[in-house]
């Protein structure tokens, strides 16, 4: 059986790295994204991402009688960003 060939991964424009170089190239050259989360609340921001894997992180969140709303975690909880 031959030796499997190595994937490129210095191109950065194939195979499993093409996503990672995508998302340096965006975070290099403008705003931050920012995860959405489409309808929402924290119980299920929550849910869906544990805070304890997930401290400093933000995610906005479209509820529905809110609007869209701001959330960073502290690793215990999700807590809503007041900008104003």
């Amino acid at each position: 059986m031959a030796k499997p060939t190595l994937s490129n991964i210095n191109a950065s424009q194939e195979a499993w790295d093409a996503d990672g170089q995508t998302n340096i190239t965006i975070l290099r050259d403008g705003p931050m994204p920012i995860k959405k989360k489409d309808p929402g609340n924290e119980a299920d921001i929550s849910t869906v991402y544990p805070p304890a894997e997930y401290e400093d992180c933000l995610v906005s969140v479209a509820h529905s009688s809110l609007g869209r709303r701001l959330y960073f975690c502290d690793g215990t909880n999700w807590r809503l960003v007041n900008l104003t």
